[in-house]
């Protein structure tokens, strides 16, 4: 059975190693061994990596009794039970100088800040995707793996490795964190391939290509007198704009993607292909009336081929999210789902 005799000789060993910065001292347990031998003796440690310092625990058995554990800290250091160790509620997102944050409110604050649920469902997006690649992995070559580490660098403008270096130490990360990044990098590329194929890609660009056209459109916002205004624009946009820029209302000359366009009637909802010199009613910030004024068409290149594939893979991932179960580990039942 474990006496108190043990714990004024672990307390003096450890105070006497308190000041070394060496990991481990055998002779210093051995002698305790040696002195109280019914007792089994295990020296752990814990090294900070912020100032490189070590704390000590001994952890004392004996048949029969309860474990004990004894540790000492410097007279500047930090006890053993506050190392390394964050004391959590499990609703606890983040501490931040001491101030607390739960998940839900959090989850509450980006609905109110980002006012969609883009973020959300980024994280539900990473939820399917893990799903898909636990089922069937993709294998990264390490040819891929250069590829997606040569893109990584040239995206973040890190052409030496100094400039490397100081983008991971600013971050907190280490060059195998970096490698594990960029394989899941190479990964996702991998999955969004077989996914969508390029034969799928092409397919789709032949028979939806004029959603790609970039049009030039004149705008400007409406008078209150809607039909005159749309009237005039279309026999001559040119003066619409001007007309507006000198009554102090918002006007210009902008270049979309058709696809991007969205009616004044509903903005969300998509306006479709309008021809050259068609007036429409546009939302740009707020509710305006445009004419096309030239149309170019998105040829089939290496870009183009990219654009249409991630457009499909949006959509894969659309429709997978509405047949998905979905349930956020915060607030009450009824609010998680």
């Amino acid at each position: 059975m474990i006496t108190a005799r043990p714990v004024p000789d672990a307390v003096r060993v450890l105070a006497d190693l308190a000041g070394s910065s060496e990991i481990d001292d055998p002779a210093a347990v051995d002698a305790l061994r040696e002195r109280h031998p019914a007792c089994t003796f295990d020296l752990v440690h814990d090294a900070e990596s912020f100032d490189g310092s070590v704390h000590r625990d001994l952890i004392i058995r004996a048949p029969g009794s309860p474990t004990v554990s004894v540790s000492v800290a410097a007279a500047d250091g930090l006890p053993w039970p506050l190392r390394g160790v964050v004391r959590a509620h499990d609703r606890d997102l983040v501490d931040v100088g001491g101030t607390r944050i739960e998940v839900a409110e959090a989850m509450a604050g980006l609905d109110l800040l980002v006012r969609d649920r883009s973020v959300m469902q980024t994280v539900i997006d990473g939820a399917l995707i893990k799903s898909e690649l636990q089922r069937e992995p993709v294998a990264v070559a390490d040819a891929d793996l250069q590829r997606a580490v040569d893109a990584f660098r040239r995206a973040k403008r890190l052409f030496t490795r100094e400039q490397t270096e100081e983008w991971l130490t600013d971050r907190g990360l280490t060059p195998g964190t970096l490698g594990q990044l960029v394989r899941r990098q190479a990964e996702l590329d991998g999955f969004r391939r077989r996914v969508v194929s390029d034969a799928a890609a092409k397919a789709w660009y032949d028979e939806h290509a004029t959603e790609l056209d970039q049009l030039t459109l004149g705008w400007a916002e409406p008078t209150s007198d809607l039909a005159e205004h749309r009237e005039r624009f279309a026999q001559d946009p040119l003066s619409g704009i001007l007309a507006a820029a000198a009554s102090g209302r918002r006007s210009g000359i902008v270049q979309q993607r058709a696809d991007s366009l969205r009616s004044a009637a509903s903005p969300h909802g998509p306006l479709g292909a309008p021809a050259v010199g068609q007036v429409v009613d546009l939302w740009l910030d707020g509710p305006v009336t445009a004419v096309v004024l030239h149309r170019r068409p998105e040829p089939w290149t290496t870009a183009t081929k990219a654009l249409v594939a991630e457009r499909l893979f949006a959509d894969w991932l659309s429709e997978r999210r509405r047949t998905a179960r979905v349930t956020w580990f915060w607030g009450e039942q009824e609010q998680t789902r």
